[in-house]
């Protein structure tokens, strides 16, 4: 959130300040953990991965990328976060707190 924060003068409802929104901003967040055992992760090799089958490369899904990664200690779950997208409110929110 966008915004601004005023102190008012004590009231009697024990009201102390404005808040006024002016924007909010969005984002996903994603994780991969490689937790289900048949999802399939392509066709991976020396040069990198593939989705469509090429030579010298092995078809991977979680469950062999677990078992490589238990055997050699390397590799690990991700995670991902989308650009930060931006919605300019029209009328300002105004929260008294």
């Amino acid at each position: 959130m966008t915004g601004a924060v005023q102190p008012l003068v004590k009231r009697r409802d024990n009201v102390s300040h404005q808040v006024e929104i002016t924007h909010l901003h969005f984002y996903i967040r994603d994780n991969y953990d490689f937790t289900s055992d048949a999802e399939p992760l392509g066709h991976w090799g020396r040069d990198g991965a593939s989705r469509p089958p090429s030579s010298g490369k092995a078809f991977v899904e979680n469950k062999s990328f677990r078992e490589w990664r238990a055997r050699h200690g390397r590799g690990g779950d991700f995670v991902v976060f989308s650009d930060v997208m931006t919605k300019h409110l029209k009328r300002p929110l105004v929260i008294f707190i």
